[in-house]
């Protein structure tokens, strides 16, 4: 327990926003040994995108990727009767297509694991791409997001390897790993902090850095831990 724990242990929830165009609050616990005596700045862990929007992060509109990720038609039909049949209260209208779909402009809902799923209720499709052209079941249905735009969603490079369109099986474990992974950038951010606090303890800022009490080299305790896990 907290009580009897070697770590002092702090929490936050922090929200992906400010580093990445998407909604992602997310639990963050940090630790640090009592004996160093260190209470996390929270205040010290912020993003510098609070302008970003889904737009900055999607594929060519005539890409192979984005033409993949077009809804089968069965799975067209399948969201045509979610939006006739889900109601958001008795007596309200059905939902429209708008309903389903992702703002360009906006930061883009909390990614899940379950996402490439059209019984999901929760998914959110791309129907009008970055050159104005539409995906409203005319010429063009609907998509998902690309794996390379999940990816990029929650900030990893364009070097991160993503599956090639045409292995659907790779794709499918793809989508359910991106939506559980963390955001790099936002827990970058966290260990930066802490190692900023840890170095100022140590006299790290205009010494030496911060150097491991010899308990920790020999692996008694880490000298901080930092946990991410899902709001509930």
């Amino acid at each position: 327990t907290a009580a009897v724990s070697p770590l002092q242990v702090s929490w936050r929830v922090v929200s992906a926003k400010e580093w990445l165009p998407q909604q992602r609050e997310r639990v963050y616990l940090v630790g640090f040994r009592r004996d160093l005596g260190i209470e996390m700045r929270w205040d010290g862990v912020r993003g510098g995108k609070p302008s970003s929007a889904l737009r900055d992060v999607l594929e060519s509109p005539r890409s192979e990727a984005a033409a993949a990720c077009e809804l089968s038609e069965a799975q067209w039909q399948q969201l045509r009767g979610q939006l006739a049949s889900f109601k958001r209260w008795p007596g309200a209208p059905p939902c429209s297509l708008s309903d389903r779909a992702v703002d360009l402009c906006a930061k883009a809902p909390t990614l899940t694991s379950s996402y490439r799923h059209v019984s999901n209720y929760t998914s959110r499709y791309v129907c009008e791409e970055l050159d104005g052209s539409l995906r409203d079941g005319g010429q063009r249905r609907p998509r998902f997001l690309s794996p390379r735009e999940c990816a990029r969603l929650m900030g990893f490079p364009d070097s991160f390897a993503v599956p090639p369109a045409h292995d659907t099986h790779a794709t499918a474990h793809f989508y359910r790993q991106i939506g559980n992974a963390v955001c790099p950038p936002v827990v970058e951010s966290v260990a930066a902090e802490m190692l900023r606090l840890l170095e100022a303890e140590r006299g790290g800022v205009g010494g030496q850095g911060w150097r491991a009490p010899a308990a920790a080299v020999e692996g008694v305790a880490p000298p901080a831990i930092v946990r991410e896990r899902e709001e509930s």
